[in-house]
Formats: structure tokens, C-alpha cells, sequence
């Protein structure tokens, strides 16, 4: 990157005097300004700043601002003995930058001739936004339910797969309960084959919205997840 010279530096400074808070550079060169100021014609020299929002000429007089929307047909004309000249239309009429100079010409013009929705984009903070979004997915994420006892304080975690595991074990129980139900009715009813049938076995299930330590039912659940990398 070339060194700046001391008009540029001193440019500079004035010229972010008049910029506003969210307002950043992107590019800057000095020229002359050939156009329409105030219903007059002008050739003054000074630096020109292309920022986010728009674009935005100064110098030691006179500050100069032109909307990106009204700005059209951008066009570097290169000059064999003189620096190039940038030219543009500005609500119709014909503007030009005379004997462009220092900065990044070419970046400067192809910025003028982007959309202004793409002017209005910090890409070095959209990379690296990107870069942590990027971080993140690779992130694994779990999810548990947080119980409290209201009773004692006992406090439990349980998650997904361990709810649906207890779901499948209290249909399993249930089952068996009702066809050791059924068993009896039919003994009581005479039903001597009824005797022979095996008792099913019921499985003694975990109440994961029980406390552990007082079975007090009085619970408080919240879900939390956790980032595992």
C-alpha cells in the first residue's frame, strides 16, 4: 500500500469532520470536481470519500454530497499525458472527477458502480460473522429438561431419550397390569383355564416428574441446552 501523501492525510481529516456517526470509508481519492454545485458550475480541487452511504467531496471551502440512487453511467477515462478522468451522471447532469489521483482508482469506481444495498454492507464484518456462524454448526447442542423439588430442593435433569425410553417402559407396564387384570376377572367368573395363564411381570418404572430423594410431585421443569463442542 502506497504511503499517503501529507494533502491526502490533511484532507482526510477535514473531510471526517463532516461524516456521520455510522458513516466509514471505503475508498478516497483527490481530484478535481467537474459539475453542478448549487445550480453552479465549478472545477475545485479536493478529496473525494466514497463511504457507505454515500458519495462525499471536500475541501477547505466547499463539502459536496451525492446520492448513490441518482448516481448512473460511471465511466474511467484514461488520459495518455494527464491522470484519468471519472465521469458520471448525477440526476442527469454530466459530473466528472478531473485528474484522479492516489488511492485505489479502479476500486473506486467499480464501488460506484455496485448497487447501493451492497455499498451499505461491511464485508470484513459479514466474513467474519460467517466464520462464527461456521463455528457454531459445527457446535453440537443438547437439550434436557431441568426439574427442581419445590419440597426439598433435589435438583435432576433428564433428556429426550430417556423421556421416550420411560414413555415405551410405563405402555409396557400398563400392559401387563391390564392382562393381569383381565387374568383375574376371568378366574373370578369360573374360568378354569384362566388359572393356568402365566402372570405377566410388572416392571417397577422410574417417574422422571417424582423426585428422587422425597417423592414430592411438587416439581418445577425448565428446559436448558448445553454446547458441546
Amino acid at each position: 500500500m502506497e504511503n499517503e501523501s501529507k494533502k491526502m492525510i490533511n484532507l482526510t481529516k477535514l473531510a471526517k469532520n463532516h461524516l456521520m456517526e455510522d458513516e466509514s470509508i471505503k475508498h478516497k481519492i483527490l481530484g478535481m470536481l467537474d459539475g453542478n454545485v448549487k445550480e453552479k458550475k465549478v472545477a475545485i480541487n479536493g478529496i473525494f470519500l466514497a463511504t457507505n452511504m454515500r458519495l462525499f467531496f471536500c475541501n477547505k471551502k466547499e463539502s459536496v454530497s451525492f446520492e448513490y440512487n441518482k448516481i448512473s453511467a460511471v465511466e474511467l477515462v484514461e488520459k495518455k499525458l494527464t491522470s484519468p478522468t471519472i465521469s458520471f451522471l448525477y440526476n442527469g447532469d454530466k459530473t466528472g472527477i478531473k485528474f484522479a489521483e492516489q488511492g485505489d482508482i479502479d476500486g473506486f469506481v467499480q464501488f460506484l458502480e455496485i448497487p447501493k444495498i451492497d455499498k451499505m454492507i461491511d464485508f470484513s464484518q459479514l466474513e467474519t460473522e460467517q466464520k462464527n456462524e461456521k463455528k457454531t454448526s459445527t457446535t453440537k447442542q443438547i437439550k434436557e429438561t431441568k426439574c427442581t423439588c419445590s419440597a426439598c430442593g433435589k435438583v435432576w435433569y433428564y433428556g429426550k431419550e430417556e423421556s421416550i425410553k420411560n414413555y415405551g417402559e410405563k405402555l409396557e407396564s400398563f400392559g401387563a397390569s391390564m392382562s393381569n387384570a383381565g387374568k383375574d376377572m376371568m378366574c373370578c367368573t369360573g374360568c378354569l383355564p384362566a388359572l393356568f395363564m402365566p402372570q405377566k411381570q410388572e416392571k417397577e418404572v422410574k417417574d422422571l416428574d417424582k423426585c428422587p430423594d422425597c417423592g414430592s410431585k411438587a416439581v418445577n421443569k425448565e428446559l436448558v441446552v448445553h454446547n458441546v463442542e
